[in-house]
């Protein structure tokens, strides 16, 4: 009798818990507008399987036991799915100009037995200096892969399914459009159990940096008198070596005297060096570059007008260097992410040009340096015989009165890429940079 109505009582007890479950599961998400995590419904199947044995319910226990088991095993699989589990990138160049190309080698690989039914990478792509667009393709254009976050921000987006000790590696074609510096990196990894109810991420591969430099042009691309520009510093050229000025090393060529030999550099290459001197005599230019573009910081910036700024300084410096000019560069922006105003020093060291792309390639405005400050400064750092190119988008009032004082006129030439026609001034050299005559024409 009392076993009879122990049954009943089961049998009641399971109608009851069925009908609790759907309700439960409906006010549950009613209330915090969400369905229940994986964890909750593990909580209820073990209470299920609890409450079938303590019924005496065997067929229930079984029922909930089954996906619990399923959850269990769910559980240890995403716990060990990114274990052993790698990405990596490659990139033929890291340094490009405007139109050049590059191939992205992407690789995932699971160094395990066990397989992932899915892996999901995002890679962030940053950079950091002001742009007209915040279009990536008109930037760094990737051949795919390439997608919009949540945030707002560009990630380079792979999916893939990989078994027991498989590697995954797909090649993307990156083209430099702008310049500028673009980061990647580091990457979120997702991945988890087949059924996606236990996602786990991870932070993988370390920071990968793309340089753009600046758009260089030659004499024929724009309208633009290269030798006029630098005056008289043409008569000034080296007519000997200085062997006290070294300005680097360079490979052992046939016929160089053994008294060249740089035994330090030849140590630390493993190849045979030969001494650099700077010539004694020289031809000095600082090219002071003003990137701002109105009379008035508050009046914002002509982007377009800022980056001709940057593109003449860097066709005027490779061609100055190129022939024979020791070459130093200056501007009132800042290196992107800091506050530093760099200033490169003259010199003709062959390394020179890299340096010189390298710090225009990561100029941005900035707005808290004056272009007036800039130009006196320069005049009391440089000696007597040394000349300043002064590339500016725009001439105000103040810098007139500035060109023109004593301490500057005599020592200056001006280079004006503005858009409106250049005021003239009295005394000081002035040349105009033309419209390139094809846009994406660059020497490189």
């Amino acid at each position: 009798m009392h076993f009879g109505l122990l049954q009943i009582l089961s049998q009641l007890a399971l109608l009851l818990f069925l009908l609790f479950v759907p309700i439960g599961a409906f006010l549950y998400t009613d209330r915090f507008r969400h369905p229940p995590s994986a964890a909750e419904f593990a909580t209820l199947f073990g209470a299920a399987v609890f409450a079938g044995a303590f019924l005496f319910l065997p067929a229930l226990s079984i029922v909930f036991a089954m996906p619990l088991v399923a959850f269990l095993i769910a559980w240890l699989t995403a716990r060990y799915a990114l274990t052993a589990l790698s990405y990596e990138r490659t990139c033929d160049s890291h340094r490009l100009f405007p139109g050049d190309e590059t191939d992205l080698v992407v690789r995932i690989t699971n160094r395990k037995i066990l397989p992932l039914a899915w892996v999901a990478v995002a890679d962030p792509i940053r950079y950091s200096v002001i742009r007209t667009t915040r279009d990536l393709q008109q930037l760094l254009r990737f051949s795919g892969g390439v997608h919009i976050q949540e945030n707002l921000q560009n990630a380079l987006v792979n999916r893939a399914a990989l078994g027991p000790f498989q590697a995954l590696v797909r090649t993307f074609r990156v083209q430099a459009m702008q310049r500028g510096v673009y980061s990647l990196g580091p990457a979120n990894v997702t991945s988890g159990d087949p059924f996606g109810l236990f996602p786990r991420s991870a932070i993988m591969g370390d920071h990968l940096a793309i340089t753009v430099y600046p758009r260089v042009y030659s004499p024929d691309d724009i309208d633009f008198p290269f030798r006029e520009a630098l005056g008289n510093l043409l008569a000034r050229k080296a007519l000997h070596e200085d062997p006290t000025l070294i300005a680097g090393s360079r490979e052992y060529r046939y016929g160089d005297p053994l008294n060249r030999m740089h035994w330090k550099a030849t140590a630390r290459t493993g190849e045979l060096q030969v001494r650099l001197f700077d010539p004694s005599t020289t031809g000095q230019v600082m090219l002071v570059v003003n990137l701002n573009t109105f009379q008035h910081v508050w009046q914002g910036v002509d982007l377009e007008r800022m980056e001709s700024a940057i593109e003449a300084a860097a066709s005027i410096a490779l061609w100055a260097l190129e022939h024979d000019f020791s070459v130093g560069l200056r501007s009132n922006g800042i290196i992107v992410g800091t506050d530093l105003n760099p200033r490169l020093a003259p010199s003709a060291n062959p390394r020179q040009a890299t340096a010189v792309l390298e710090q225009l390639a990561r100029l941005s405005f900035s707005g808290q340096v004056t272009p007036e400050s800039l130009l006196l400064d320069e005049a009391n750092r440089l000696s007597a015989g040394a000349s300043i190119l002064f590339i500016t988008p725009v001439i105000t009032p103040e810098l007139s009165v500035i060109l023109t004082s004593r301490k500057i006129k005599g020592r200056v030439s001006v280079v004006y890429c503005g858009r409106h026609a250049a005021p003239l001034i009295r005394g000081i050299p002035m040349t105009l940079v033309g419209p390139p005559a094809e846009a994406l024409r660059a020497v490189s």
